[in-house]
């Protein structure tokens, strides 16, 4: 953050973020603000430039084996499983006069699933995600745009379906990234009547704090197409099972907390000129 009180107001930026995960639950998220505001009075124009960024990310890496008593080890099928997403991108901001201001988020994911048998891969699935874009002294209308290869929106439920091998590793790879930037700038400059200024804020939210989550496995089934209905698909390693939905109880939610990166607080100020 930055401040200067002679001729010109504060001007600051600032961030926060948070990320954690819980098995097959990830959730980040970041917000970043600047504020420029001047008074003052003098025969020439000056002005400065707030602006903060906040990048969160957060990562799990998993395995489970699906087991169904009956059915031998190796035995090849498929299964059908769900991960949903949440979250919102948005900016606000209020410029006056010519000056910039400029609010920006966006979230980015990658996801696989992948089974292994012999030392082959089976399957995979991902996800991407989407950016909010808006120069406020500009534009009239955000710019927002979908960045899903996967011919869905990147929001919402997907559901996959993959081959695997009974009692063999099921790996998982998630990871969500989110980045919040804003920024503000403005001028003071003479008029007959004294300084004429500008005010300028900017707020923008990159919010997936509810959630990118595993929904369970909503079908199994053998190679030929006979379903499998009595099984479990729990982890080795983080003990969750993954036949179930990832919801952690609030009270161990904080617990799972992976960090939070890239907090940057930073302001400038343009010298009067």
């Amino acid at each position: 953050t930055s401040s200067n009180t002679a001729n010109v107001g504060p001007a600051s930026g600032s961030s926060t973020g948070l990320g954690y995960a819980a098995g097959g639950l990830l959730r980040a998220s970041a917000q970043s603000s600047a504020n420029a505001t001047f008074s003052g009075s003098g025969a020439a124009v000056w002005g400065s430039v707030a602006s903060g960024t906040s990048q969160v990310v957060a990562q799990l890496q998993d395995s489970f084996v699906l087991h169904a008593a009956g059915i031998a080890s190796g035995t090849r099928g498929t299964l059908t499983f769900g991960v949903s997403t949440h979250g919102v991108l948005e900016g606000t901001g209020v410029v006056h006069g010519t000056s910039a201001a400029e609010t920006k988020s966006q979230w980015l994911s990658s996801f696989s699933v992948n089974s292994t048998l012999n030392g082959g891969s089976y399957g995979s699935a991902s996800w991407h995600g989407g950016v909010y874009q808006d120069d406020a002294d500009t534009r009239t209308q955000p710019l927002v745009s979908d960045l899903s290869v996967d011919g869905q929106p990147s929001l919402g439920l997907h559901v996959f379906t993959i081959p695997f091998a009974f009692d063999q590793p099921i790996n998982i790879a998630m990871q969500v990234e989110v980045y919040a930037m804003a920024s503000a700038g403005s001028a003071c400059s003479s008029t007959p009547l004294g300084a004429s200024c500008t005010i300028n804020q900017t707020l923008t939210t990159a919010d997936f704090s509810h959630t990118v989550a595993w929904t369970g496995i909503s079908s199994v089934a053998l190679a030929g197409g006979q379903p499998v209905t009595q099984f479990t698909a729990l982890s080795a390693e983080s003990g969750f099972d993954y036949a179930v939905s990832a919801v952690p109880e609030p009270a161990t939610a904080s617990l799972m907390a992976l960090g939070l990166l890239g907090l940057i607080q930073r302001g400038r100020l343009r010298k009067p000129r």
